[in-house]
């Protein structure tokens, strides 16, 4: 059986990127979640391109790209990157500094955001997760108000809430 080259996963046609059925909208919801864990292995549509540049150390080995540009962006506190599924591919957004995250957001969103707020989402996209006291002690903001904000993020879509009492977290979705 051959391995779809855009999800790394069986193929039941046997041949590569290619199926019997359409892909629903579950499974290319699957493809950007296993993006987004590193779970999926890459597979080169150019083998002799990624040889070339990996030889010249541009590229490292197949299947540790997503972890790694997670690992940096973490370690450099940018936002993490982000994917969606834009047919037919895998679209990947790499953000250079952590406003950049705040300035992707939708318009009507952006509109709903207080100033303290979209400072806020800057620093909270730059994680996978966050707590409301983590988010009071970088803003500097009363856990209240920390509070209120995070929850303002869980309405507008981009937080979900995990968990409950002191042991709460959110968690960015991702898009």
């Amino acid at each position: 059986m051959a391995t779809d080259s855009a999800y790394g996963e069986a193929s039941p046609s046997g041949v590569p990127g290619r199926s019997r059925s359409p892909r629903s909208a579950a499974v290319q919801e699957l493809g950007v979640q296993r993006a987004l864990l590193g779970l999926r292995l890459m597979l080169s549509r150019n083998p002799v391109l990624h040889y070339v540049f990996a030889r010249m150390e541009l590229a490292e080995e197949r299947g540790l790209g997503l972890k790694s540009m997670k690992t940096r962006a973490e370690e450099a506190g940018l936002p993490l990157p982000r994917y969606a599924w834009e047919p037919p591919y895998l679209a990947l957004t790499l953000f250079r500094t952590a406003d950049s995250a705040a300035r992707v957001l939708a318009e009507s969103v952006l509109q709903e955001m207080t100033a303290t707020e979209w400072k806020g989402w800057s620093f909270v996209a730059g994680r996978t997760r966050v707590t409301q006291g983590e988010y009071a002690r970088h803003l500097e903001v009363t856990a209240r108000t920390a509070q209120r904000h995070l929850s303002h993020f869980v309405e507008l879509g981009l937080l979900r809430r995990r968990g409950q009492g002191p042991a709460t977290s959110y968690e960015v979705l991702p898009g």
